[in-house]
Formats: C-alpha cells, structure tokens, sequence
C-alpha cells in the first residue's frame, strides 16, 4: 500500500509573515518548511515520534570513526542515507578533519566517543517519551598487574603524554612518537557506557604512528612521557580496562550525538555558550544551523536552518533558541552548523548548505521506516525551462500528464534560485538552478536557466 503524504498550512505557530509546509514521510515522521521572508530566514525541520513506525539511528560516516581515505572516514548526509537505506538524515556533531565526532556518541548501545570538552549531549531510545539531554563525563583506567593506570580518552588520537584505549570501532590507533601500542585480544569486545572490558595482551610496539585495531581487539597507547606507565606490560599479560560515564541514566539511553550549547531547559531559553567553550563570533553571528529538541508531547525536533545566502540569513544563538521554542519545545541543545547544515528526505536534500554542496561529516542522526511503493508511471515537472531574474516561476508534477497533488510532492532547489513547497521558485541571480522533487516515491530533476532581461 503506497503512502500518503498529507500537506497542512500554517498547522503551528510562525513567525510574522511566515509561511508553513507541512507533510508526512512516514508514521511517525513529519517533514516542515517555514519560509520568513521579512529576516529572511528558511527552516526546515523533522518532527520524530519515538515508539512509531519509525525508528532513529546515530551513525558514524565510514562505519568506524578513522578510514584510509580521502575525507578521514566522513561523509555526505545524503550517501550516509542511501548507504544505510533510511529514509531520511541530518548531520550531528562538531568534529576535527580527522573525522572524530567532538562530543558523544552511542550507536545501539555502544560508546564510541566522549566529549573532548563539556558540551552537551542528546541521547534516545526508540520508545515512547524518550529523550534526555545533558553533559557526560568519563573516567577510566587500565588495570595490569599491580598496576593502575589514568585513562584520558578513548576512541581517540592519543595526544601529549596521554594514555588512550581504541576499540574495533575506532578502526586505527594513532600517537606521534614516542609511544607504545599494545594489542589485547579480548574476553567480550562489548564497551557499554560504563563496563569493564578485559583481555590478554597479544603484541607490543613502539612509536608506530598508526596500529590496525581488528574487531574484537583494543589497542592501549601511551603518547610522551606516559609510555613509561604502559612499559612493564609483556605478551601474555591479562588487562582490564574499567571505566565509567556520568551525567545520563544509561538504561533510558540507546544512541546519543554531542553539539552545543544548550539551547532550552525546562521551556525557558537558558544558553551556556562560553561556559561550554564557544567563541562569540560562533554564538552571537548568524549563521546556518542544525538543533534538536524534544517537545510536551514527547516528539523530538531535528531543525536545520539555511544561512550564508541572500534568501537565508541563518540564526544566532539565541534566535535559534527561540526557533526550537516557538516549534514548542522543552529541552534543545545545538549540534554543529555551517556549511555542515544539511538535511536529506528520501534522497532529496531540502536545504542549501551554505557551501554550495554537502560538506562531508562525522556522523548523523538518521531515520529508518516504511518506504512508499514505486510507481510505475511516467513522472515529469511542469513548468518553462526559463525564468527571468526579476520573476518567479510556478512549477508543477506530473503523473502520466496529470497533475500531481501538492501534498505528495517534496521539493528543493540548489543553484541560482530557491523554491517553497508550492513549487514556487524564486530566482536570486544569473545562472542554473537545478529542481529536485521527491513524487510518490520517485526522484524527478529538472534544470531552469535564469536570465535576465535586456532593454
């Protein structure tokens, strides 16, 4: 049975002069434009209800935070949802070009990344009410002999004179020299948020830049002047890595991303910018934004905002606050922004990111649910292949030469010129702008020149 998307104006409240789309992706998952063109300022926004049809996943780019290519193992929301075959996506955390996500992260229940600072966090379950934000802090050691040792990070590049545990999701183990790398084959390669992991020590090196870390192995790395704490290890030597995180109950919690700051507690705008090491320019200029919420009645709200472009100023710190208020929710943190900004439905990415095309991330949040049928018809949009740059242009989808109704129809526009989810495109200079329409299931593209008139 195909799905229906179902189109409402105005269904919440906007901003003065705004203009509202609403429509349905799957049970469970809504799709919203708001257009503000007195700032201007375009949003679009997922509303999530875990416990649905529909579930949500963190997702590293690569499937392991380090990769031998090209972007360090980041990559496009749009390929991360193709590649994982879910149904919709948006970026996640800040991160380095190394592609290590800044903050936290929990995919199904494994601990893949801890904050480098104390930011915040936004961590889920697939069921009803769930939702808790917060910050979390680690600690751990490694436990050899008569030994223990400081744990400092893990998941991690180890820096000066630390101490680092890799696991199999890390993929590489990487120190400057000096430094020692130890392997451990391991009793169970489970690393829960709070847990001890043990096993035997299977090889030792010293100052490789890089070590392999297999699934079901970790690698221990001593950077500086802490290789002397991991000297006395020997092949054949039983270790136990034991570690703990706070700031969260871990029974409520199966995935989690980092950002920050927050955003709202309580329903009250309560931004911590400097105290969670954001610098004024970032917090106080308007610029492209991604966020997430959670709502009275439990929905979360993933938001991405376009900036850096004559038909979207972005937002502030604090207008993004009041963006994720007037949207109704209770509890919001920030995630990462910029040209990162990027939100993919079913193949189609609705927003401009500021940089002209995606930039590759770390991780996502993406979403999984039920796929409408294809059809097997002819799809085509309607409209000239021509606009002027003073005008705008009405565009249409077809089905066979019929008209397409609105409500089954998500549209977006990349280049010269914008469009809102009438198919009412807007030109803002000279040059091509290329249509994309997501119709019942099927992608459809479509090239308009701009010109401009002569005399």
């Amino acid at each position: 049975m195909r799905l229906k998307l179902t189109l409402f104006l105005v269904a919440l409240p906007a901003l003065s002069g705004a203009q509202v789309w609403e429509k349905s992706v799957a049970p469970g998952l809504m799709y919203r434009e708001e257009i503000d063109l007195a700032t201007p300022r375009i949003i679009h926004a997922l509303r999530f209800s875990p416990g649905s049809a529909t579930t949500a996943k963190a997702v590293l780019a690569g499937g392991t935070i380090y990769e031998e290519n090209e972007t360090k193992g980041r990559g496009n929301v749009s390929d991360m949802v193709a590649t994982e075959g879910a149904i919709a996506g948006i970026n996640a955390d800040f991160f380095p070009y190394t592609g290590d996500p800044l903050g936290a992260m929990i995919r199904n229940g494994e601990l893949l990344s801890i904050p480098t600072f104390a930011r915040s966090s936004f961590g889920w379950k697939n069921e009803a009410g769930t939702g808790l934000f917060g910050i979390m802090s680690f600690k751990g050691a490694i436990l050899a002999k008569e030994a223990e040792i400081a744990l400092d990070n893990i998941n991690a590049e180890c820096g000066l004179n630390q101490v680092v545990v890799n696991t199999g999701a890390a993929a590489f183990s990487m120190a400057k020299a000096p430094n020692v790398q130890i392997v451990l084959a391991l009793d169970d390669a489970k690393w829960a948020p709070n847990g001890t992991v043990s096993g035997i020590v299977q090889s030792i090196t010293a100052d490789q830049l890089a070590v392999k870390v297999e699934r079901g192995t970790a690698v221990l790395v001593a950077q500086g002047n802490k290789v002397i704490s991991l000297t006395s290890m020997r092949t054949g030597d039983r270790v136990s890595v034991r570690y703990q995180s706070d700031g969260f109950d871990w029974a409520k919690i199966d995935n989690m991303v980092g950002g920050g700051p927050v955003l709202l507690k309580d329903g009250a705008i309560s931004t911590d910018a400097e105290q969670e090491r954001f610098k004024p320019d970032f917090t106080n200029g308007r610029h492209p934004r991604t966020a997430v919420g959670k709502d009275a009645k439990g929905d979360l709200w993933f938001v991405a905002i376009d900036g850096r472009q004559k038909m979207s100023a972005g937002a502030t710190i604090q207008e993004m606050a009041q963006i994720m208020q007037k949207l109704g929710c209770r509890d919001a943190i920030n995630l990462d922004g910029g040209g990162s900004t990027d939100l993919n439905i079913l193949g189609v990415t609705v927003n401009r990111p500021s940089e002209g095309k995606e930039r590759p991330v770390a991780n996502a949040v993406l979403f999984y649910g039920p796929r409408p049928k294809l059809p097997i018809s002819n799809l085509t949009l309607e409209g000239a292949a021509t606009v002027d740059l003073t005008e705008t242009l009405k565009l249409s989808a077809a089905e066979n030469g019929k008209p397409v109704d609105g409500k089954d129809v998500i549209w977006s526009a990349q280049g010269t010129a914008w469009i809102d989810q009438d198919g009412l495109l807007r030109p803002w200079n000279i040059g091509t702008a290329t249509v994309t329409a997501w119709i019942k299931g099927r992608i459809v593209v479509k090239t308009i020149t701009v010109t401009k008139k002569t005399g």
